[in-house]
């Protein structure tokens, strides 16, 4: 099969169309797609799309029209935030009570170690250090462990920075932070378009887990997205039944994966694809459940 680009580093597959004449666009793609001589397969495949968008009813109706088959794969709810709700009413009526008092408390008790800070690194000197702080952590906790931080491999390193500059020169980024003395404690990059917020990467000091800093820095950013005019929804990026996203946040965006056979006669090529594509999704996420399982039993947070 084909496929368009979707992994960790870019948890949304969606292509961009030109917007001029999205259908002839995507209608061109699969024509050029299709010829014969350049002899390539004829299954597309598009991960990690959100349904109920534009993108996903494009393609839907190009195929509907040409014949083509769709199938759609791998469904699951992610935790978006879209309410009109200010921030202390979201959050009493998502936390629930209880788990709201529960984190004030120990917001309450991290401040009793000392200067505890909430900071939104923007534009591209701050963000050039609070990248940095952002890659230390993360490679001083688990990740680091596991060898999977970005800092332990020099070309993810190297693509987080770029990334995040190249953005951060557009106003396009954000780094939240949450400090204890001036020693970042929790970092989360954001990235922020046409409206549109996406909780990129986070990591926290496991040092001071007892007091469940990422989550802390996560009811922050919260509070401050809520109250931004300029900001409508933001994307949890999250995988499905996120132990903390799925808690927080309460608004789901349907996801899944697009398989489209590109002529008529690729139905069946079509539906083998799909089918496997299901039960490697099945086989990853009862892995994931298995090794979360095993890092709890071991006291791992």
């Amino acid at each position: 099969v084909m496929r368009t680009w979707s992994s960790p580093f870019g948890p949304i597959g969606t292509p961009l169309v030109d917007r001029d004449d999205p259908v002839g666009v995507i209608e061109d793609f699969f024509a050029m797609l299709s010829r014969p001589h350049l002899k390539l397969p004829k299954v597309f495949v598009l991960p990690d799309i959100r349904l109920d968008g534009p993108v996903a009813s494009l393609f839907a109706t190009v195929a509907e029209t040409h014949g083509l088959t769709l199938l759609i794969t791998g469904k699951a709810e992610r935790p978006v935030l879209e309410s009109e709700f200010d921030a202390e009413t979201y959050l009493k009526a998502s936390l629930r009570s209880h788990h709201y008092r529960e984190f004030r408390r120990l917001k309450r008790r991290l401040g009793d170690l000392g200067r505890l800070e909430h900071l939104v690194a923007r534009g591209p000197e701050n963000i050039r250090h609070a990248i940095e702080s952002f890659l230390t952590l993360e490679a001083a906790g688990w990740k680091g462990r596991e060898r999977t931080a970005m800092a332990i491999d020099r070309y993810r390193a190297a693509f987080a920075r770029e990334a995040v500059h190249r953005l951060a020169e557009q106003d396009l980024c954000r780094i939240h932070s949450l400090t204890l003395d001036d020693r970042t404690i929790a970092s989360l990059i954001v990235f922020v378009e046409a409206g549109v917020a996406y909780t990129w990467k986070t990591a926290y000091d496991e040092t001071l887990a007892t007091y469940s800093p990422g989550t802390l820095l996560m009811i922050e950013v919260t509070r401050q997205h809520l109250d931004d005019p300029n900001i409508m929804m933001t994307d949890s990026c999250a995988v499905p039944d996120h132990p903390v996203m799925s808690r927080l946040w309460t608004e789901r965006k349907p996801m899944g994966t697009l398989v489209i056979g590109l002529s008529p006669d690729a139905d069946r090529l079509a539906r083998q694809a799909a089918s496997q594509l299901h039960l490697y999704r099945e086989t990853r996420n009862m892995a994931r459940i298995l090794r979360n399982r095993m890092k709890s039993l071991l006291g791992r947070r």
